[in-house]
């Protein structure tokens, strides 16, 4: 755990990736409650493991953030600009399925807001959902 807390804290995204069944839910989760008090706003998980289709992947944040969309741009971008302005852990769990939509959305978050990280859910935290915490970014996938 000690090398994942110190990968996290010096950079703006992590992946955690292993075999189904290790244990990279939990370990985030671990993590995650470590660092919890270094996001102001909050730690939040999206768990993707039942969105079957990666244009849904950028809705599926959104909707855990309760974010929505704007007339004047697209979600993406509301998206994007909700998080810049945060300070959160967001991470995206169970995304090995959609891992190409998960790290182009990461990328991006991660280039706007460099203390956004992608990963799992400490005790103080929730799974998001309507008014529950905000997030930052680690990723997590099957190899």
């Amino acid at each position: 755990m000690a090398a994942v807390l110190s990968l996290l804290r010096g950079t703006h995204l992590l992946t955690l990736v292993g075999a189904g069944g290790v244990g990279k839910t939990r370990m985030a989760l671990e993590v995650a409650d470590h660092v919890v008090a270094e996001f102001t706003d909050g730690v939040c998980i999206v768990e993707l493991a039942t969105v079957s289709d990666a244009f849904l992947v950028i809705g599926t944040v959104a909707g855990a953030l309760d974010v929505y969309d704007e007339v004047a741009q697209p979600l993406r971008d509301t998206l994007l600009e909700f998080l810049r302005r945060r300070r959160m852990l967001l991470i995206l769990d169970s995304c090995e399925h959609l891992i190409e939509a998960c790290a182009a959305f990461a990328e991006q978050a991660a280039l706007q807001r460099r203390h956004e990280h992608i990963g799992d859910q400490p005790q103080g935290a929730r799974r998001c959902g309507r008014g529950r915490m905000a997030p930052a970014i680690v990723a997590i996938s099957s190899a």
